[in-house]
């Protein structure tokens, strides 16, 4: 008889929690909310305790939808009579948003902001990249640093060897050459690294909570996408911010915005 409590719906409400929400209402069966699950009282109290501008406000309903494919739910609940509610956290700019939204027949209703966080620093699109870039210098500087140690070293070695057997090294040209000395031919220098351009590869990882503005900003400042606003319009007009996965993707300096879109939708590489 107990097992008789728990429905296969609820079941699949539990196995939700932790889930992406575009994913997880898919798997329950539920459509997927449009733009207007967003109303008025939500906005306007979100307004009020958001620091954001005239310009983010105007657009603060639009962002918010985009970003609800890559919420997080955090709970649920089966209200019974068919009705059940969802809490999924959205990040938005530099917030956490959790909103409490209520499904019921196709039909979905926001019933109220439950929490409103910062959100970590370390997550934020221009930390993310400015820590990238930092770690592509430190570990160009170290690698520099350890061949110009490594070239030195081989040569004062190779000096060393030549003098106990009664050999001096003189440059390729030969000036100098004394008679007792054979010419030999100085120690091969480290070839310098090449200059990062088309065709060096970059990779980002998408993890749970974040948008497609954080993929936007990090191509930004890898130098992929020169016009962030335009770009972002790009996935929305292919919705392709609506259906980006967790994961590893990759890219190449010098690709088209056509081709970066095409590696979204494709889906991570690992």
């Amino acid at each position: 008889m107990i097992m008789q409590l728990f429905s296969q719906r609820n079941v699949l409400l539990e196995f939700s929690i932790h889930r992406e929400f575009r994913q997880g209402v898919r798997d329950l069966g539920c459509l997927f909310p449009g733009p207007e699950v967003f109303n008025p009282e939500t906005l306007q109290f979100l307004i009020a305790h958001l620091e954001i501008n005239r310009e983010q406000m105007k657009n603060l309903k639009k962002e918010l939808h985009q970003n609800l494919s890559s919420a997080s739910i955090l709970a649920t609940e089966d209200l019974g009579d068919g009705r059940f509610s969802f809490v999924v956290r959205i990040p938005y700019r530099r917030y956490l948003i959790d909103l409490r939204l209520i499904y019921h027949r196709d039909q979905w209703q926001c019933a109220g902001v439950t929490a409103i966080s910062r959100r970590p620093l370390w997550k934020r699109p221009r930390v993310i990249g400015s820590v990238l870039v930092a770690s592509y210098v430190i570990v160009a500087f170290v690698a520099g640093t350890w061949t110009q140690y490594k070239v030195s070293s081989d040569e004062k070695r190779l000096a060393e060897l030549a003098s106990r057997a009664g050999y001096v090294l003189v440059p390729a040209s030969g000036a100098g050459v004394s008679s007792r000395a054979p010419q030999t031919s100085p120690p091969k220098t480290a070839e310098p690294a090449p200059t990062p351009g088309a065709g060096q590869q970059v990779t980002f990882t998408l993890q749970t909570g974040m948008s497609a503005s954080d993929v936007t900003q990090f191509l930004h400042n890898q130098g992929l996408v020169q016009d962030v606003g335009a770009f972002n319009r790009k996935l929305t007009d292919t919705h392709v911010d609506q259906s980006l996965k967790p994961g590893t993707y990759t890219f190449r300096k010098g690709m088209t915005v056509d081709e970066i879109v095409q590696t979204l939708e494709k889906g991570p590489q690992s």
